[in-house]
């Protein structure tokens, strides 16, 4: 009977596995202006209560600025966020890690240039 047991749950955990994935792309744009960065992170998920982008956190020249966890996603295409960072210049990095609750994360980078 444990052996049943163990089994039916090894299964149960190995297809929570599966359907855990990172995002499959970050867009990022920043306003130079409004000193606004606009984060957009493409994951797929048929339920975005159950699955979803659960963390970004936002980091400039390798100094975390922004945490923010979320209980659900935008959209069951994507997470979409934006964040006001008034002490970007131009050519400092930015940086963005988007955590998948399941498992998987992704990082983005991009440099501010002046428009």
């Amino acid at each position: 009977m444990f052996k049943t047991y163990f089994i039916f749950f090894t299964l149960i955990l190995n297809a929570a596995v599966l359907l855990a994935h990172p995002a499959k792309d970050t867009t990022l744009s920043f306003d130079n202006k409004t000193k606004m960065l606009s984060v957009s992170v493409l994951h797929d998920s048929r339920d975005r209560k159950k699955h979803f982008i659960e963390e970004i956190r936002v980091s400039v020249n390798g100094k975390e600025l922004v945490k923010q966890n979320f209980q659900s996603q935008t959209s069951n295409a994507s997470q979409d966020a934006s964040y006001v960072l008034i002490d970007v210049k131009p050519g400092d990095e930015v940086a963005v890690k988007s955590e998948c609750n399941l498992g998987g994360s992704l990082v983005t980078k991009m440099r501010v240039f002046l428009k």
